[in-house]
């Protein structure tokens, strides 16, 4: 069976069907529009050089510089690894699945602002089997960001961990 994801109508049935069973999974097609109409309109508010917390400006103390547009793709892959430091036993694969599918399902909303590659490239990974041994349970006493080390192997350079091809 194949879940189609919409970012509405994914039930924790569904949802339990792709983390511990396998099940495939797809966007709808309106949800790939959406996607791709809020990546289009992000693209032309960094061209045009507005001021975004996090996306054109650093974060923290550093977000009062505001990038140049070498500095934003970096900072972007710095802030992923930085995150992708987990340590501990990895976490069971149905986990892993879950937190996948429920990251994709997000994006189809379209306010997330990511690449549609990133959501093409979630679910690939889930259609695939996905390598869930990379994402670790914890990361010290510190909030955890589980997505960065999913996220980290869809980087180009090979340098993150995560279980994106």
């Amino acid at each position: 069976m194949k879940v189609e994801l919409d970012g509405g109508s994914l039930t924790i049935g569904l949802l339990a069907r792709v983390a511990s069973d396998g099940a495939s999974v797809s966007l709808a097609p309106a949800a790939r529009k959406r996607i791709a109409a809020n990546r289009a309109m992000l693209e032309e508010k960094i061209a045009a050089h507005e001021v975004m917390y996090g996306i054109t400006t650093g974060i923290g103390e550093f977000s009062e510089h505001t990038l140049t547009p070498d500095e934003l793709c970096d900072f972007q892959r710095f802030l992923v690894y930085s995150h992708a430091a987990g340590i501990g036993e990895p976490l069971p694969a149905a986990v892993v699945r879950g937190a996948m599918c429920g990251r994709a399902n997000v994006h189809c909303h379209g306010h997330s602002g990511g690449r549609p590659a990133v959501t093409d490239a979630l679910v690939g990974a889930l259609n695939a089997g996905g390598d869930a041994g990379r994402v670790r349970e914890r990361l010290g006493r510190r909030v955890r960001r589980p997505g960065a080390d999913v996220a980290g192997g869809a980087l180009p350079d090979g340098r993150g961990r995560g279980v994106l091809p």
